[in-house]
């Protein structure tokens, strides 16, 4: 039985003859050093109202369908329609000036296959918490849609 003292030495000589750190980091199919218009389409969810969830899709897997039957495909051409959709969709917008809906829009063309989530409330989701919490803000926003303003949002006149 070898040494286990041994064991992190054998490990990084596999890794120092592995062409790996030589590759781009791989995100599912996609690149993260993906320019942005290296996707061809973006598969959108919107099933349900406290968030969003999109993910590019890079030209190899163009005719594949998105992951869900319910997805919907927006070609290329039409992403800054898509932005514009987005954008309107929110309810309530915090930091305007982030312009959270078209930066949603340039990581999943940046990310492609990487999910990105958009919240109700201008926020970005990513982990499965991050998806959990939209679900539950928006469920006190809705029991009281005044008092949830006053205590989380710190502007007047939200959508």
């Amino acid at each position: 039985m070898p040494s286990l003292t041994l064991l992190p030495i054998a490990i990084a000589a596999l890794l120092a003859a592995s062409p790996l750190p030589h590759q781009p980091l791989r995100i599912g199919r996609g690149d993260a050093n993906a320019q942005g218009n290296a996707v061809v389409a973006i598969c959108v969810d919107q099933a349900q109202p406290a968030w969003t969830l999109l993910y590019g899709v890079l030209p190899q897997d163009g005719k594949r369908p998105c992951a869900r039957a319910d997805m919907q495909r927006v070609a290329q051409r039409d992403f800054p329609a898509l932005q514009r959709r987005l954008h309107a969709w929110l309810l309530h917008e915090d930091q305007p000036e982030a312009s959270v809906a078209e930066r949603v829009v340039a990581l999943a063309r940046q990310q492609p296959g990487m999910p990105v989530g958009l919240t109700w409330d201008g926020g970005m989701a990513i982990t499965a918490n991050d998806y959990t919490s939209a679900e539950r803000r928006l469920a006190a926003y809705r029991a009281d849609p005044q008092g949830y303003a006053a205590k989380y949002w710190r502007r007047s006149g939200e959508r």
